[in-house]
């Protein structure tokens, strides 16, 4: 557009010159910025009527004009926008960039050229060096548009499509007695503090259950990630919840031996009926998730981070002994089981 604007300017200063003054070859710098200031006159002249012929006649911006907090001036013909920047040492379009209309095929141009010349800048940096010279209206959403339709940038990044989610299983939607059906993860390690005259920091865990029916969360400190650990949180959860008909949980290492550990005590007779005093004469039935599919633990996981978020704000980088920290996963517990619980 330029370049057409400077060549017809050219043929009109031919014609009008004599044969020795006549211009030729190939364009020079100075009859491209003449082009695009004539361009952007006329642009300026269309779009900003009233306030070019306010400027003209040396009186200031209307009241109800939108462009009055930019404190515009007239200055070689063009509108520019105001400012703080009058006594830099810069150049004067930097100090005070041309006005340009929002959503004008000029405006466009100037951007779409900005953002190829700089190998396909974001929008910010777009807008940064628009600024350089020019002032769009609406520049962050002008420069978010030439962005969005430019057809290489849209390639190089291309949006997925999110797949249809599938129905949630039997065992989520299906109301029955609380945590008898349940899901368990870990969180953790938190550093314990053992010794009063000389301290020892020591790992432990917390035992996550949340009940598939009311969404209710039950926390146990748990001191490794051992599977005796861990079944001996499961009996103090089962003592005080009642006895869980399923589990379900990840393919951790804990989880899988404390489920071979069951089945082993199962097989022996001898151990049978004290297994079923402890299960109240229910066997536990675990389900694991797939291998490599976190996504079928979502709803404890959630647990976890909730848990999490209460933990990480109370006791911050302190170390904690056992009975302090016994106290707070208690009251994080009460907390969250505060919230309204929903099938």
């Amino acid at each position: 557009m330029r370049r057409i604007t400077a060549y017809l300017l050219r043929f009109v200063s031919n014609e009008k010159s004599n044969s020795s003054l006549r211009r030729k070859g190939c364009l020079t710098t100075a009859e491209l910025i003449n082009a695009e200031r004539v361009l952007i006159h006329q642009v300026q002249s269309h779009t900003f009527s009233e306030e070019l012929k306010a400027l003209s006649s040396g009186r200031p911006v209307s009241t109800n004009s939108k462009l009055k907090s930019l404190h515009l001036f007239l200055s070689q013909g063009l509108i520019q926008v105001g400012g703080r920047l009058q006594h830099a040492s810069k150049p004067e379009f930097q100090r005070h960039p041309i006005l340009l209309p929002a959503r004008y095929k000029l405006t466009d141009a100037i951007l779409e050229h900005t953002h190829l010349k700089l190998l396909h800048i974001r929008p910010l940096g777009l807008l940064a060096n628009t600024h350089l010279r020019y002032w769009p209206q609406n520049g962050r959403r002008s420069a978010r548009r030439i962005v969005h339709k430019c057809i290489t940038c849209f390639k190089a990044k291309p949006t997925s499509r999110q797949p249809f989610m599938g129905d949630l299983p039997a065992a989520w939607v299906n109301q029955m007695r609380p945590f008898a059906r349940c899901g368990v993860d870990f969180a953790g390690p938190i550093f314990l503090r053992n010794g009063s005259h000389k301290v020892v920091l020591t790992k432990t865990y917390i035992a996550v259950f949340i009940c598939f029916s009311v969404k209710a969360i039950r926390l146990e400190l748990v001191s490794s990630l051992s599977a005796d650990a861990f079944l001996a949180a499961l009996r103090r959860f089962m003592a005080r919840r009642g006895t869980c008909f399923d589990i379900y949980s990840d393919n951790g290492t804990n989880f899988v031996g404390a489920h071979r550990e069951l089945r082993a005590l199962y097989g022996k007779s001898s151990t049978r009926r004290t297994v079923q005093q402890i299960l109240t004469d229910e066997e536990i039935t675990w389900h694991f998730n797939p291998p490599g599919a976190p996504n079928f633990g979502g709803l404890w996981e959630a647990g976890v981070k909730s848990a999490k978020h209460h933990l990480v704000r109370c006791i911050k980088s302190a170390h904690l002994s056992f009975e302090e920290l016994n106290t707070v996963v208690n009251q994080i517990e009460a907390c969250l089981n505060s919230r309204h619980l929903y099938q």
